[in-house]
């Protein structure tokens, strides 16, 4: 009978200083995907298999990867380091690093159309703009504005979204039709950061928003969750819940460093279910459920101490086999 995997991203955090989050996961080969973060600059990728048991590392050690992205047709995988996109096919012995033929640099994160070709925000020329490319090394401008950022693109249909970011550190959601080149502003947030787009559709999506004015001593970082809906012919947004993490794991001079930033702290979808966890006073990470159905949080269980947000895990498995 075929394992169910069930979608609640828990991070292992331990005393030593390693950490772990799930990436990604390839449910028809029972296979979950994972980075083990050793220190705030090594980082390894592993794959569990949960009928063998097997945990591999897929990479040597010469590599620290980050945007973990399986391949549409799960052949392979990519992920980024120091601005480099490299695909490395399970059938190969190692990765192969695509040169991009453009003086481009700040790659976040990597999205795929099809098997050859994807799309991601770099920086040229001080501005981040949008790129369509391929695995040949060619690419191509698919959007930019003199005077503005494009971050975290999603292609939805022929419908490109994206979060726009002015000089001024104003911040809104922006949606350019590819097909007759028309942009709509979605919706101006001001001075309200926003992060971490992800359209589930060209009619839904979720993101990220807090403030971008934080003070150098706070311990405590608030993000609201917030969902993105086209009803009918009118954009709304709406604040699903909020979360909190601790300001030292994004702090660049402490050892508690996450290298992903916020990315292992993402909400994850199961149907109509989003779970998230939310650090409390008493030094704890507590598991939330929230029902989109019901429009209210859900509470699981109090996590120890010693436990944060990860990734995909099958029943209690990727934590026996992380405490071993």
């Amino acid at each position: 009978m075929k394992q169910e995997f069930f979608f609640i991203f828990l991070v292992f955090f331990q005393l030593s200083g390693s950490f772990f989050y799930s990436v990604g996961i390839w449910p028809e080969k029972n296979a979950l995907f994972y980075i083990r973060q050793d220190s705030t600059n090594e980082l390894s990728l592993y794959s569990y298999d949960y009928v063998s048991k097997e945990n591999i590392k897929l990479l040597s050690k010469f590599f620290t990867p980050v945007s973990f992205r399986l391949l549409p047709d799960y052949q392979g995988f990519s992920f980024l380091q120091h601005d480099s996109l490299y695909i490395k096919y399970f059938s190969k012995r190692s990765p192969k690093r695509i040169e991009f033929y453009e003086p481009i640099y700040g790659i976040n994160t990597i999205e795929w159309l099809d098997n050859k070709t994807f799309y991601f925000a770099a920086r040229q020329h001080g501005l981040y703009k949008i790129y369509q490319a391929n695995l040949e090394g060619d690419v191509e401008c698919l959007l930019f504005y003199e005077d503005l950022d494009l971050l975290y693109p999603q292609i939805k249909d022929n419908d490109l979204f994206y979060i726009a970011r002015d000089k001024k550190n104003t911040y809104g959601i922006e949606l350019y039709h590819l097909e007759d080149h028309q942009k709509e502003c979605i919706k101006l947030y001001g001075k309200k950061a926003l992060t971490c787009l992800s359209m589930h559709s060209n009619t839904e999506g979720f993101f990220i928003a807090y403030s971008s004015l934080l003070s150098r001593n706070a311990t405590i970082i608030k993000f609201d969750y917030c969902q993105l809906k086209k009803i009918t012919t009118i954009w709304e947004t709406k604040k699903l819940f909020s979360f909190h993490v601790p300001a030292v794991f994004f702090n660049s001079q402490s050892s508690k460093l996450i290298y992903e930033s916020l990315i292992p702290f993402l909400p994850q979808h199961n149907h109509e279910m989003i779970y998230f966890v939310d650090y409390t006073t008493e030094e704890n990470f507590d598991l939330q459920g929230y029902a989109l159905k019901l429009n209210t949080i859900i509470s699981q269980k109090n996590i120890q101490k010693n436990y944060m947000v990860p990734g995909v895990f099958s029943k209690d498995e990727f934590f026996k086999i992380l405490t071993k």
